[in-house]
């Protein structure tokens, strides 16, 4: 997966231990840059990159932008599509 700025860490962190293939990359920095990627908690909290001139994204893109790869990956494999299975018959 990837995002366009600098994600903080526990972003690379959350998705090591959500996504179901051993060998995933998660990559910063990837199409661009739009700053800094902090967590809700971490906007919360405020500090260097969380509250700063320097991050532009909404609180809570980063979160939003791991939930959406991880379910890319789920519907890659298989395992999660659009429609349940009882209403597909």
């Amino acid at each position: 997966m990837t995002m366009p700025g600098e994600p903080f860490v526990e972003f690379q962190i959350n998705w090591r231990d959500r996504c179901p293939v051993r060998e995933a990359f998660f990559l910063g920095y990837a199409d661009g840059y739009v700053g800094y990627f902090p967590t809700i908690r971490a906007a919360a909290l405020g500090g260097y990159g969380a509250a700063s001139a320097t991050t532009w994204v909404e609180v809570g893109a980063g979160e939003r932008i791991v939930d959406h790869a991880l379910a890319r990956v789920y519907e890659m494999l298989g395992r999660l599509s659009d429609l349940p299975e009882d209403l597909k018959k």
